[in-house]
C-alpha cells in the first residue's frame, strides 16, 4: 500500500474540468454592486469523478473567503455538513452527509471572494505610469507556480491533477482581459454600467499552476503569422511601449521559436493563440503559463536602442518560457520533487530555440559557461548542492520556490546535454519525442523520461551491454555532486583513469566512495576526435579503468565537452595562453568568471593588483589584437563578436590597459568635440567609465556629468555608472553630496543607483562609509530609512577583505544597533568570507600570478 505524504491530496476525487467566473475589482466605487477595491468575487464549478468512496472532498484554498458550497450528483444536491479550512497545507475540506460513489461524476460549485494582493503571487496587482496622461494605471496579473492557484480560486492544486480550464472574467470596458485561451466574446454585465463579461475558450488538459489571467489597459504587437497560421502570437504591454515598437521583436521571435519546437519534436503547439505579456513588476522574471506567458518587462521588450547583450537575454528568456509549452505544460512533473523534468529539460531546450533564431551568438558555446560550469560550481559546494530528484522530506524543509534553483536549471540542463552527447542528437530527439507523445497531457517522473529515451538508445546501440539509461542516469540525479576524473600516466603508454567524488570543501571519507556511471569521450594524437560519443564507460561499481596509448601521444578526456565532470589532466591552460592568442568566448568567459573574486579583492592595494594585472592583461590584449584591435567592433555589429569584445574591453580597461584607455579617451573626446556619439551601445558603460576613471583634469568627468543632466533615460544608467568610476577623492565626495540634493539626480531612485555603483568602486569605499557616518541623520531623514546605506554596504562588501572594512561597517551598526544589526548582517558575512578566502588562497594566487606573468612594458600598441 502506498502511503500518501501528509502534504499531498489523497486523490479520492479527480477534477475533470473547471469553469471559473471572477471579477478583479481594480477601481473604487463599486462596493454596492460588485465589491470593494482589490476584491475578486467569483465562483468555480468543478466537474469531478470519485475515485474512492469518501464523505470528504479535499482540495486547496488559501486566503480566500468561502461563501457557499454545493455538491450535485445526477441532478440531486448532496447535503454539505460543513466546510473546514486548514492553514498548514491550505486544505479545504467539504464534509458530506453521504459517501461518494466511486466512478460517478459530481459537480462541485463554490462561491468565494479572493483578493488582488500586493504580494506578487496568486492574483496580484501592480501599477505603472501612463506616459501619455501621467496617471497611475493599475492592472491585475497572476503567478500561480508552484502552490498559488489556490490563492485565486479553490482548486485541486497539484501538478498531476490536470483538468480543462474555462473562464469568464468581469472587467471594465476600457480594460483588456486575457486568459490562457482566446476570447469567444463578451456581453454587458447586467446592473453594472461600463462593465462586461468576457468568456474564453476551454484549454487543453493542464495543471492548475499554469492558469493565468491579465486585466489591464494594455495594447499589443502581433507576429506576421506566416510560420504558424493556425496560432495567433502577440506581445502585450503598456501602450507607450507598443507605440515605441518595443514588442515587435518578442512577438516575431516567439512565433519562430514555437514553430521551431513544434517541428523539432513533431508535436505542434496545441492552442489557438499564444500571448507574451510584459508587466512592470514580476517577482520571478517570467512564467510559462499555457498560452499566456507573463514576463518582467525588462526581459521581454526590445527597443531600437537595446544592446546586443539585451537582445540575447530577451531571446534566451523567450526560448525558455516557450520551451515549457512542451516540457512542463504538455508533460508536467508529477510533483515538485521532480521539478528538474520541467526546468532542466527546458534549460537544455532553450539553446535549441536560440540556435534556430540567433545563431550569431553561438548559443551552444555560451551553454558551457552559462549552464555547465555554473552548475558544476554550485554542485561542488555542499552548501548549495542537493540531489536533482528532490527528497520528499527535504522538499518540506524549505519554501517551495527555493527549489527553483540553479541545480534544477543548470545541472538538470547539463545532464540532458550529457545524455544527448552519448546517445547522439538524432537518438535523443527521438527519445524526447517519444516521451512527449506517450505522456502528452499527463504528469511524469524521471523514470518515464529515462524509459522512453532508453528505448531509442537501445535500438541505436548507444548504451553499454546489459545497461539501461536508468542504470546510467540514476546516480547523477539521486546523488548530490558529481565525479572527478583523474588521468595518471603509468610508464610510457599506460594511463589509469579513475573516478571519485569532487569536493570543493573538505568532507567525509564516505563521500569520496560515491560512484557514478560515466561516459568518457577521448581524443589522442592519433585519433583527434572531439565528438561527444564515448569511447569507453566507467561503471558505477568501478573506481578506475586502464587505457593504453600510442607512444608520444597526448590524451584529452571529455573531448566532446558534454560530460558533467571536471577533469584533472596535464593540459596547462596558463602555458597555452602564454604562447597563443586565445579568442574563443567560451574560454574567456570561464577564465574571467574564475578571476572575478581575485580581481575584486586584489584591486584594493597596488601590491596585490599589480601581479594580477601583469598576469591577465597581456593575455587579454593578445586576444583583442587577434580579433582586430580595440576598435574592431563597429556600430552595427551583432552577435558573439560583440559580446566577446565587450567582455575583453571591460577587463582591459579595468586593468588599466594603455590601449583601452587611449581608445576610450578618443571616443569620449570626439563626442565632446563633435556632439556625435559613436560608441557602440554594448561598450558605452565600459568606455565612459574608463574615460572618467583615467581623467586627471576633471574635463571628462564634468562633460559626462553635464550629459547626464540632459540625457534620455536610455543613456542615463551608463553615464551614472561612469561618474561613479572616478578615482579622484574630491569628485567622489562631490557625487556623495548630490545624493540628498536635486541638482544632478532626479529622485531618490537615481541616488540609490549611484550609491550602488559607488559601492563597487574600491577607491570610493572608505570615502562613502565615512560620509555615511558623518551624515547619518541627514541621510535617514531624507530617504525615510536606512535603505541607501544598506544598498551601498552590500555593494561594497564583495570588494572588502580587511578588518578595516569590518570596522567601518561596525561603526555604522553602532550608530543604530536596532536598525542595522540584521540589515547589514549579509555585508558583514560577505567581508568575513572574503577575509577567509584571502587567507586560504590569496598568497598562493599572488605567487601564481608572479610565476606565470608575461608582462612586457608597452606590450600592446593600438593600431591607428
Amino acid at each position: 500500500m502506498i502511503t500518501v505524504p501528509k502534504h499531498r491530496l489523497h486523490k479520492s476525487v479527480i477534477p475533470q474540468k473547471y469553469f471559473l467566473t471572477i471579477v478583479p475589482i481594480l477601481d473604487p466605487g463599486f462596493e454596492d454592486v460588485l465589491g470593494a477595491q482589490w476584491e475578486a468575487p467569483g465562483s468555480v464549478l468543478v466537474n469531478a469523478f470519485a475515485a474512492k468512496a469518501t464523505k470528504t472532498i479535499t482540495l486547496h484554498a488559501k486566503n480566500i473567503t468561502i461563501h457557499n458550497v454545493t455538491v450535485i450528483h445526477k441532478s440531486e444536491v448532496i447535503p454539505v455538513r460543513n466546510v473546514s479550512q486548514h492553514d498548514r497545507f491550505s486544505f479545504m475540506k467539504i464534509h458530506l452527509s453521504q459517501s461518494l460513489i466511486p466512478g460517478d461524476l459530481y459537480l462541485i460549485n463554490i462561491s468565494f471572494t479572493s483578493y488582488v494582493s500586493e504580494v506578487l503571487n496568486g492574483l496580484f496587482r501592480s501599477s505603472y505610469t501612463n506616459e501619455d496622461t501621467g496617471e497611475q494605471e493599475w492592472f491585475a496579473a497572476t503567478h500561480m507556480e508552484a502552490l498559488h492557484a489556490r490563492q485565486m480560486f479553490p482548486c485541486f492544486d497539484e501538478p498531476n491533477l490536470k483538468a480543462v480550464m474555462q473562464a469568464k472574467i468581469g472587467r471594465r470596458e476600457d480594460y483588456v482581459a486575457l486568459f490562457n485561451t482566446e476570447s469567444t466574446g463578451n456581453e454587458t454585465m447586467q446592473g453594472v454600467d461600463g462593465w462586461v463579461w468576457e468568456t474564453f475558450a476551454p484549454t487543453v488538459q493542464m495543471s492548475t499552476y499554469l492558469t493565468a489571467m491579465i486585466v489591464a489597459k494594455f495594447q499589443y504587437s502581433e507576429a506576421p503569422g506566416k510560420l504558424l497560421p493556425e496560432t495567433r502570437v502577440r506581445t502585450y504591454a503598456p501602450s507607450h511601449y507598443i507605440k515605441q515598437g518595443a514588442a515587435v521583436y518578442s512577438a516575431e521571435v516567439a512565433e519562430r521559436i514555437l514553430s521551431t519546437y513544434g517541428e523539432y519534436f513533431k508535436e505542434k503547439y496545441p492552442m489557438k493563440k499564444f500571448d507574451c505579456v510584459a508587466v512592470p513588476s514580476f517577482l520571478y522574471g517570467a512564467m510559462e503559463n499555457y498560452g499566456l506567458s507573463i514576463f518582467r518587462e525588462t526581459l521581454l521588450l526590445h527597443f531600437n536602442h537595446s544592446t546586443e547583450s539585451k537582445r540575447y537575454i530577451v531571446t534566451n528568456v523567450i526560448s525558455h518560457e516557450l520551451g515549457h509549452q512542451w516540457f512542463g505544460n504538455l508533460v508536467s512533473p508529477e510533483w515538485w520533487t521532480n521539478l528538474w523534468l520541467s526546468e532542466g529539460l527546458t534549460k537544455f531546450l532553450e539553446y535549441i530555440g536560440m540556435n534556430a533564431t540567433i545563431p550569431e551568438f553561438e548559443p551552444w558555446d555560451i551553454f558551457i559557461s552559462e549552464s555547465l560550469q555554473l552548475g558544476l560550481r554550485l554542485d561542488a559546494d555542499p552548501r548549495t548542492s542537493h540531489s536533482l530528484k528532490i527528497d520528499e522530506d527535504a522538499w518540506l524543509m524549505k519554501n517551495e520556490m527555493e527549489w527553483f534553483d540553479d541545480i534544477a536549471y543548470k545541472k538538470g540542463g547539463s545532464l540532458i546535454r550529457m545524455m544527448q552527447g552519448f546517445l547522439s542528437e538524432p537518438v535523443m530527439r527521438k527519445g524526447l519525442s517519444r516521451y512527449l507523445a506517450r505522456m502528452k497531457y499527463k504528469s511524469a517522473v524521471q523514470d518515464d523520461l529515462f524509459a522512453d529515451c532508453d528505448k531509442e538508445g537501445q535500438l541505436a546501440h548507444k548504451l553499454p551491454e546489459n545497461t539501461t539509461l536508468k542504470d546510467v542516469m540514476s546516480g547523477w540525479t539521486l546523488q548530490a555532486g558529481f565525479p572527478l576524473l583523474r588521468a595518471k600516466l603509468n610508464g610510457e603508454n599506460n594511463v589509469t583513469v579513475s573516478q571519485e567524488k569532487y569536493i570543493s570543501i573538505r568532507g567525509s571519507g564516505s563521500e569520496r566512495k560515491m560512484r557514478w556511471f560515466i561516459p568518457v569521450s577521448i581524443a589522442t594524437a592519433r585519433h583527434p576526435n572531439f565528438d561527444p560519443e564515448p569511447e569507453f564507460w566507467i561503471r558505477n561499481n568501478e573506481t578506475s579503468v586502464e587505457l593504453r596509448l600510442p607512444a608520444n601521444s597526448w590524451l584529452i578526456l571529455n573531448a566532446g565537452n558534454t560530460e558533467y565532470i571536471p577533469i584533472q589532466n596535464a593540459l596547462n591552460l596558463t602555458k597555452y595562453m602564454k604562447d597563443h592568442a586565445e579568442t574563443e568566448q567560451v574560454v574567456w568567459t570561464s577564465l574571467l568568471s574564475m578571476m572575478k573574486t581575485a580581481f575584486k579583492l586584489f584591486k584594493e592595494t597596488d601590491d596585490e593588483f599589480t601581479p594580477l594585472k601583469k598576469y591577465m592583461l597581456p593575455r587579454i590584449e593578445k586576444a583583442i589584437q587577434a580579433t582586430g584591435g580595440f576598435d574592431a567592433i563597429k556600430m552595427n555589429s551583432t552577435g558573439m563578436p560583440v559580446l566577446r569584445h565587450a567582455q575583453l574591453l571591460d577587463w582591459a580597461c579595468n586593468l588599466y590597459s594603455r590601449g583601452c584607455i587611449q581608445y576610450a579617451m578618443e571616443l569620449v573626446k570626439s563626442w565632446k568635440n563633435t556632439g556625435q556619439l559613436t560608441v557602440p551601445k554594448d561598450f558605452q558603460t565600459v568606455i565612459f567609465s574608463a574615460a572618467v576613471a583615467s581623467d586627471s583634469s576633471g574635463e571628462i568627468f564634468d562633460f559626462i556629468k553635464q550629459q547626464y543632466k540632459t540625457a534620455e533615460d536610455t543613456l542615463k544608467d551608463q553615464l551614472l555608472t561612469a561618474l561613479s568610476h572616478s578615482q579622484d577623492t574630491g569628485r567622489i565626495k562631490s557625487l556623495l553630496n548630490e545624493i540628498t540634493k536635486r541638482d544632478l539626480l532626479g529622485d531618490n531612485s537615481e541616488a540609490l543607483v549611484l550609491l550602488q555603483h559607488l559601492g563597487s568602486n574600491a577607491k570610493a569605499a572608505d570615502i562613502t562609509l565615512q560620509y555615511f557616518i558623518e551624515n547619518f541623520a541627514t541621510i535617514i531623514n531624507h530617504f525615510g530609512g536606512i535603505n541607501p546605506i544598506v544598498v551601498a554596504a552590500n555593494a561594497m562588501a564583495p570588494h572588502l577583505k580587511s578588518l578595516s572594512g569590518l570596522f567601518f561597517i561596525d561603526q555604522l551598526v553602532q550608530l543604530n544597533t536596532e536598525l542595522f544589526k540584521t540589515s547589514l548582517a549579509p555585508a558583514v558575512s560577505r567581508i568575513r568570507a572574503n577575509i577567509m578566502w584571502f587567507d586560504d588562497f590569496g598568497e598562493d594566487m599572488l605567487e601564481f600570478f608572479e610565476q606565470n606573468s608575461i608582462y612586457q612594458r608597452d606590450f600592446y600598441k593600438r593600431r591607428v
